[in-house]
């Protein structure tokens, strides 16, 4: 059972789920990977050099739910997100790996992300897919000072909860 906010439950869930696999951890250095947290103030690095890739960020980029035509007991809530990758440079050898390494942890959500439950079993996240993602050279904000490839993953996380979950 997730603890407090479905918000952030959700999104450590995404790092504890990328962190668990050695596929990640071996392509990505635990200083690359920029975590957005309760008391993070600056995750993203203006300035970036060549050791600080390949870098990965996870951000949720936006809610479209409320629907309360799931019954009387509950509300959906959809969580847009992203992960970001940097790679720091022009050969794709960097970026394919990185982007398996994610592809393959978040194919396992259902046992980490969708496990997560608020108050009762009907309160859960209950699907969690990769919606597409943009490959380019020219993302400056990724890339800062550094031309490189870069990735922006989207997806979409869908979560049910109870109305005694959001009147507590």
């Amino acid at each position: 059972m997730a603890e407090g906010n479905p918000l952030y439950d959700i999104h450590a869930a995404f790092w504890t789920l990328l962190e668990s696999k050695t596929y990640f951890t071996d392509d990505v250095p635990k200083g690359c990977r920029r975590k957005m947290t309760k008391t993070s103030r600056d995750f993203f690095r203006e300035h970036a050099q060549a050791g600080d890739y390949p870098e990965v960020t996870i951000v949720q980029t936006g809610i479209e739910g409320g629907d309360r035509a799931l019954g009387c007991n509950g509300t959906s809530l959809r969580l847009l997100w992203e992960v970001w990758v940097a790679t720091g440079q022009q050969p794709g050898d960097r970026l394919w790996d990185v982007q398996w390494a994610v592809f393959r942890a978040l194919m396992d959500w259902d046992d980490s992300i969708g496990a997560l439950t608020w108050d009762n079993p009907e309160g859960k996240v209950w699907n969690c897919d990769l919606l597409n993602s943009e490959d380019t050279l020219l993302n400056k904000q990724l890339n800062r000072e550094i031309k490189g490839w870069s990735s922006v993953w989207r997806g979409a996380t869908d979560c049910v909860f109870t109305h005694s979950t959001l009147n507590s």
